[in-house]
């Protein structure tokens, strides 16, 4: 079975992690932007009204994706993201009444709904074998470098006291290095990031009649680089301890599929957002059957 697989619901597609669902009773799904009611730019299943979308589209979408998986409203969690590294336990909010300030979320007790959108950036999931807690990340490049996706593991593994051996994690699509060429400034925080692995993630695309070059001295040269970010974020699982083989990532990227996907990069901005879900599967059946209206 492949790690990732395209599913269909009442009309709408999503990509689930399959691994997730079968170790750990998580489900790990990711939208696209198909099934929806907006036009223009935010064709169509935008789930964010913070994009110039009309308002009514948006709820209209947000409740099309509840019904078809069954979600309560009242379950639901999501943050107000800011690029950043802040990790929040789920409060009394209700999406798209968010908390403030933070990209990621961890439920110790996995008894809610977690949310983060996406137009580029990578959705980082964190579920463990036989423990309830679920950890839901928005890492950009600013959030991954500055170390939002290793403070993930080093929370998730302290909060519940686990080994990080007991750990699965799933990427989903998000901008690779197809359509990704970034600065001197990002080359530089992924070349501190990740140290000696940082070529994995980060191609250099160097000047003309330029020789070799590593990361470090491409950035002195100015040249460009291209950056992969789901690898990143795999790198540093790796690194903080997460075994390669429970690692899981959607090779799909976000601005080379524009029929799929809304990409900021691809789009210059004026475009929608995609939505991450982490669920426990008894949540799931709980909610299945529930009126949400």
């Amino acid at each position: 079975m492949e790690a990732w697989s395209r599913i269909a619901k009442n009309g709408l597609d999503f990509w689930v992690c399959n691994p997730l669902l079968e170790h750990c009773g998580a489900e790990a799904l990711f939208t696209t932007r198909k099934g929806g009611t907006s036009i223009g730019p935010w064709d169509s299943l935008n789930v964010s009204a913070k994009t110039g979308d009309r308002v009514a589209d948006v709820n209209a979408n947000l409740q099309a994706l509840m019904t078809a998986l069954s979600i309560d409203p009242g379950s639901v969690r999501g943050v107000q993201q800011v690029h950043g590294v802040e990790i929040v336990n789920p409060g009394a909010e209700l999406y798209p009444t968010v908390s403030p300030g933070a990209d990621a979320i961890f439920d110790r007790e996995g008894r809610h709904v977690l949310v983060t959108v996406h137009a580029d950036c990578a959705p980082v999931y964190l579920a463990a074998a036989g423990n309830p807690a679920l950890l839901l990340m928005h890492a950009g490049w600013r959030g991954t470098a500055a170390g939002i996706t290793r403070r993930g593991v080093a929370l998730f593994t302290r909060e519940i006291n686990c080994s990080v051996k007991d750990l699965y994690a799933a990427i989903g699509p998000c901008i690779h290095e197809c359509c990704y060429e970034v600065g001197t400034e990002v080359a530089q925080a992924f070349a501190d990031c990740l140290g000696d692995r940082c070529r994995e993630a980060l191609q250099v695309v160097p000047t003309p009649a330029a020789g070799a070059r590593t990361a470090r001295t491409a950035q002195a040269a100015g040249d460009k680089h291209r950056l992969n970010l789901a690898w990143a974020n795999r790198v540093i699982l790796e690194q903080a301890g997460i075994a390669p083989e429970r690692i899981f990532e959607n090779r799909l990227c976000t601005a080379c599929h524009g029929s799929d996907f809304f990409s900021h990069r691809r789009d210059g901005g004026q475009t929608g957002r995609m939505m991450a879900i982490l669920r426990r599967t008894e949540v799931s059946k709980r909610e299945e059957g529930r009126s949400l209206l």
